[in-house]
């Protein structure tokens, strides 16, 4: 999942819950991007590394 899609659902699920929880859309939507980026570190550091001609191929093509 990419941060434009995380964030597309952050603001969806933030307007759904700002009412029951008396926060404002944005704090709650802020607090759900955060956890979108320590999910994404999470992520690239458990991911092994790539061999060196993969890791070619993504840079030039990413």
């Amino acid at each position: 999942m990419d941060y434009s899609l995380a964030n597309d659902h952050a603001m969806q699920t933030s307007e759904t819950l700002s009412p029951l929880v008396g926060l404002s859309v944005d704090e709650i939507r802020t607090q759900f991007t955060q956890s979108y980026y320590q999910g994404y570190r999470e992520f690239e550091a458990k991911k092994p590394p790539s061999p060196g001609w993969k890791r070619w191929f993504e840079k030039w093509f990413n």
